[in-house]
């Protein structure tokens, strides 16, 4: 099931991209509480909120990208999953088509059997009309 692999490569990349994100804010803030404990001061104070702020920025772009690339990947999977269902509806209607031309076929063929003089009659028929349409341009 091609649409199952798709899902469970999504999901995982997404859960891997959560608990990076998870990881990179441990890290941002213990690295942010270690930075305001050794400064004193009111400009560091300002430069560590700055410094606050570019981090969190950079995170949240490594989120969207990932994000971004998670929502390519699920359309990529769900184009290939409607894909692959058009192809399987399509195969459906063909043999439909072709089960119901045989089985006009078989009609047709036990009708002339059964009713010879009935179908060269309509074959007579039929030919002099494609003749008079045909001769009248």
């Amino acid at each position: 099931m091609p649409g199952l692999f798709c899902w469970n490569h999504i999901i995982s990349a997404t859960l891997l991209s959560q608990r990076n994100s998870k990881q990179r804010k441990e890290n941002h803030i213990m690295a942010s509480s270690a930075k305001s404990s050794s400064t004193n001061g009111r400009a560091s104070n300002s430069n560590i909120s700055i410094e606050d702020l570019s981090n969190q920025i950079e995170i949240l772009k490594s989120d969207i990208s990932t994000l971004t690339d998670t929502l390519g990947e699920y359309a990529k999977a769900k184009g290939v999953e409607a894909g692959e269902t058009a192809k399987v509806k399509a195969q459906k209607v063909a043999d439909a088509g072709r089960e119901k031309a045989l089985e006009a076929q078989l009609h047709a063929e036990d009708f002339v059997r059964t009713q010879p003089a009935a179908a060269l009659g309509l074959a007579a028929g039929l030919g002099f009309l494609v003749g008079m349409i045909t001769s009248r341009r």
